[in-house]
């Protein structure tokens, strides 16, 4: 429990003065006010102590993943637990919980108090408070402090609940068409299945052989099994493996601004989910050192995840990092999204990367304010988004090497 200090020892010494008072001038009332306010300060105090329940708060967000600028909410869930015979918290019959005051901070809210009446056993009550979502990144709400007060508000008694809520704000997907990045969706030769070698019966049919022990019996086609006196199954092939598309996101650029930076991340997620859309395996690489590997299109949802907790640092290594998506994942190209001002210039990791021999399936994707120099060789894509116009229409116009 709580109680100021000071107002603690103003009250000590206008109980003895009044003591003092009534003794001097034979006022035996000024002494039993005295005693009776004392009285009453030690019986608020035994009635927090002994009356004092909090009620047991859970806070959650929902959904618990939003894009930015998508609102989300906080439910903070306030109960009195029941009686279950389970050994855990319980609360005896008929006790209800002190009326509390529960504040603290609500994530993007801000700081909130939230007034709670008494519950009875078994009861709940739930608070919905809206979340705005103006940048992206992982977002806490809580712990909260539970104040409950006696019926005289002398005492007060704080302790934290515990409880915390987590959301996740995922960058901004903007859309792409599904040649932007230059895989296009995924085709077959032999129809929208792929070709390959295996079995399987989710696979494309592409003839009849006979049976050999470990072949799917789904795939035994009775009626030739039947008339050739010998099992025969379905020959399939399985879905042809997409390429791999690299997205390289430099975050170790000091000549970056946070607005560039937040426009090199939200392509990057962009480029990401169109990729992923067209059923193209993924791969997230910053130039930190932080390696995804290849994902499959069904797991790009998680490197969104990523992308919202990426930050700017200074250092690393963007033309170890370009090297590395380049030599192992050129076959369904690479795109550098970078905010740097000088990340085009002659010499840069970027320029000398485009310079490569074969290497002219890379687009970088500059994010700066400034329009780019342009490289010194005419290698890959240059696609200049300054955030003035939709991401589309700036992919539009980047044409190979000569910028925006």
């Amino acid at each position: 429990m709580v109680w100021s200090g000071r107002t603690l020892a103003a009250v000590g010494l206008v109980a003895v003065g009044l003591c003092a008072l009534g003794w001097a001038f034979g006022l035996p009332e000024l002494s039993a006010l005295a005693v009776a306010g004392w009285l009453a300060l030690g019986a608020a105090a035994l009635h927090l102590a002994r009356r004092h329940r909090a009620p047991e708060v859970a806070l959650s967000a929902h959904p618990s993943r939003v894009a930015r600028g998508q609102a989300a909410e906080l439910r903070i869930r306030v109960g009195n637990p029941s009686a279950d015979g389970s050994g855990g918290r319980r609360a005896a019959s008929g006790h209800r919980t002190a009326a509390v005051r529960l504040h603290g901070r609500l994530a993007t809210a801000g700081e909130g108090i939230l007034a709670v009446t008494p519950l009875a056993a078994g009861e709940s009550t739930e608070v919905v408070v809206t979340l705005p979502t103006p940048r992206r990144g992982v977002l806490t709400a809580g712990p909260l402090w539970a104040t409950t007060t006696d019926p005289l508000g002398w005492w007060r008694r704080q302790e934290p609940t515990h409880s915390t809520a987590t959301l996740l704000v995922r960058p901004t997907v903007h859309p792409l068409p599904s040649t932007a990045v230059g895989a296009g969706p995924l085709r077959s030769p032999r129809g929208s299945r792929g070709i390959g070698q295996g079995g399987s019966v989710d696979d494309e049919l592409v003839g009849l052989r006979p049976y050999v022990r470990g072949d799917d019996l789904r795939l035994i086609h009775w009626r030739t099994s039947a008339r050739r006196n010998h099992p025969h199954v379905v020959q399939v092939e399985p879905p042809a493996q997409a390429p791999a598309v690299a997205v390289v996101l430099d975050t170790s650029s000091g000549a970056c601004t946070a607005e560039a930076f937040e426009r090199a991340v939200e392509a990057a997620a962009s480029v990401l989910d169109r990729t992923a859309a067209d059923l193209h395996r993924v791969r997230l690489l910053t130039s930190d050192g932080w390696d995804s590997g290849r994902t499959d299109p069904a797991g790009a949802t998680d490197l969104l995840d990523a992308l919202a907790r990426v930050e700017l640092r200074i250092g690393g290594d963007l033309r170890g990092t370009l090297d590395t998506a380049l030599n192992d994942d050129g076959d369904g190209g690479v795109v550098l999204c970078t905010g740097d001002a000088g990340a085009l210039s002659a010499s840069s990791p970027t320029d000398l990367a485009m310079a490569g021999p074969g290497r002219d399936d890379l687009t970088v994707v500059f994010t700066a304010e400034s329009a780019p120099p342009g490289p010194s060789r005419a290698h890959g894509r240059v696609v200049h988004w300054d955030g003035s116009a939709p991401l589309a229409d700036a992919w539009g116009r980047g044409v190979g090497g000569t910028g925006a």
